[in-house]
């Protein structure tokens, strides 16, 4: 059975209107949770407004009431927030203004680091139901069994459904042998079937229904349409697993650059028996 997988939860904070959707967010997310409002200063000031602060903790529900501890560090803000990416901690920032300049978003910088924690991305429209599905993708390694474990904890805190979803296409240097293409994908198609078999059944031994579903097409187009009616999307920071598939890269990439719904990359290896 599952714990809560979270026992602390970070937010990037900068004062815009996107520091405050993930404060929003993180609010909503984790009530019994310890937050700190983290702000990366860059010349020995803060970003910090206390009336801001408090007005988005106003939006919470009525009688709710949370402690946000407010810290402020001089540093480049992915160096900061990454101090903090441990096993345990949840790290929340909002979307750029504009998609403008380089890919690597701070959420897909902090997300391309491995070694611990998770990385929260939440779009300005993140303010769908918690009954919506939590959704995660697989692709067999120990880091997307790490991603179910946090997707099915979500889902159970939520009380919402949980769907696995496992995208495979033939490997690019596949070639039919004696032109046999059905029998050749027949086999493909069943080695991934395992992998996503394995996977719900994972999330069945923590205590978790949930729903699977193998798909053959691109991983970005099949996340993105799923994430766009659900509460959650989890995905792992990378993936070498039996069958080879590396999963951040233009997968997560491209999820946490226009999120269809707020997107948590796990980073860590989370302890199994």
């Amino acid at each position: 059975m599952l714990g809560h997988v979270f026992k602390r939860i970070v937010v990037g904070w900068d004062g815009t209107p996107s520091s405050e959707t993930a404060l929003d967010w993180a609010l909503r997310h984790g009530p019994e949770i310890p937050i700190v409002l983290m702000s990366a200063a860059t010349r020995g000031d803060s970003s910090f407004d206390q009336d801001q602060i408090e007005t988005v903790m106003a939006r919470q529900p009525s009688g709710r009431r949370q402690d946000v501890e407010n810290r402020s560090v001089i540093g480049p803000p992915d160096e900061v927030l990454a101090e903090f990416l441990l096993p345990g901690t949840l790290i929340v920032v909002g979307t750029p203004a504009h998609k403008r300049g380089s890919r690597w978003s701070l959420g897909a910088r902090l997300a391309g680091r491995h070694g611990g924690g998770t990385v929260a991305v939440i779009p300005p429209h993140a303010g769908g139901g918690d009954d919506l599905p939590v959704v995660v993708g697989i692709d067999g390694s120990a880091a997307s069994s790490a991603a179910v474990e946090v997707a099915a904890d979500e889902a159970r805190r939520r009380g919402a459904p949980l769907e696995i979803l496992h995208a495979w296409h033939p490997p690019s240097t596949w070639r039919p042998v004696f032109g046999d293409t059905a029998a050749d994908l027949e086999v493909f198609a069943s080695m991934h079937r395992t992998v996503l078999d394995e996977a719900m059944s994972h999330a069945r031994r923590l205590g978790v229904e949930c729903t699977g579903r193998l798909e053959r097409g691109d991983a970005v187009q099949l996340l993105s349409k799923e994430g766009r009616a659900a509460s959650l999307l989890v995905v792992a920071s990378h993936g070498y697993g039996p069958l080879r598939r590396f999963f951040l890269g233009s997968v997560s990439v491209t999820l946490l650059l226009d999120p269809p719904c707020p997107v948590l990359v796990v980073t860590e290896v989370l302890a199994h028996e």
